[in-house]
Formats: C-alpha cells, sequence, structure tokens
C-alpha cells in the first residue's frame, strides 16, 4: 500500500492487514490517497483523500465502488464490493495476455505463491482461468 500527497511524494506501508489496517512506516500528517497494490489485482487508489490525523487510519474499500477511484470495483456479494483480480503480469489491464498467461500456467501444474494463482487457494486450475476471463470481458484497466 502507498500513501500519496498532494505532492505526490510517496511511501511504502510496513504492514497491510486484511481487515484493512496500515501500519505507517513514518507518522505522516495530512491527506493522502491510499493505493493498493497486490501481486495479480488491479492497482486501486481510493477515491478522496483520506485524513491522516491519528496514528491508526482506516479506510474500507468494500462498502461501495465508489470507495475507489474509477471503475476497479466489482460487486461480489450484495452490498459488498472488491479489487478486479487478474493482472498477472501487473501491466495496469486485465487483458488477453493475462488470460492467455494463466491458461498456459493451468497447463503446467504449479502449486503454491503464484501471481496465476488467481483465487489464492495455492493451485492454478481452470477456476483461475475462467476468472481471468471473465475480467478480460469487463475491459478492466487501471484509473
Amino acid at each position: 500500500c502507498f500513501f500519496f500527497s498532494s505532492r505526490r511524494r510517496h511511501t511504502r506501508c510496513r504492514e497491510v492487514s486484511w481487515a484493512r489496517r496500515c501500519v505507517q512506516e513514518t507518522a505522516y500528517t495530512g491527506d493522502y490517497r491510499i493505493t493498493v497494490k497486490t501481486r495479480n489485482h488491479i492497482e486501486t487508489t481510493t477515491a478522496a483523500s483520506v485524513p491522516f490525523n491519528t496514528a491508526s487510519i482506516t479506510y474500507n474499500f468494500t462498502t461501495a465502488a465508489t470507495q475507489a477511484y474509477g471503475s476497479n470495483m466489482k460487486e461480489v456479494t450484495t452490498g459488498v464490493f472488491a479489487i478486479y483480480v487478474g493482472d498477472v503480469n501487473q501491466d495496469g489491464n486485465i487483458l488477453s495476455d493475462d488470460f492467455n498467461s494463466v491458461f498456459s500456467a493451468t497447463k503446467a501444474i504449479i502449486v503454491g505463491y503464484s501471481n496465476y494463482d488467481v483465487n489464492g487457494d495455492g493451485n492454478v486450475l481452470s477456476d483461475d482461468f475462467n476468472t481471468v476471463f471473465s475480467a478480460t470481458k469487463a475491459v478492466i484497466s487501471r484509473q
């Protein structure tokens, strides 16, 4: 996760938990945008600046598509949103090259931590391929 100020300065977080909590390396004050970048999701930034006035900053991307800048969120169940997955080459788009890479990886028995394992189950199988295929039809790009 990165923090951006109006001066375009950024710093990397030391820790981000799946509870959407980030522990900062350095104390910052002011308003920043939070950017989330993972191994195979579309890089996504908060829709608005987040005030950094306290030691603990909480931001919840899951409550609405409008929590993220642009259109990088998808409703996965009623009222719950997630960042699009499938950008396995991290070029900022989910396109046929991501699809082809995951398709090829399904033929090569890949187990464990891998960019091609888009569902996070530790295996690269047809469900990973199908997930990226669905995202390529939606034409997803980093905003």
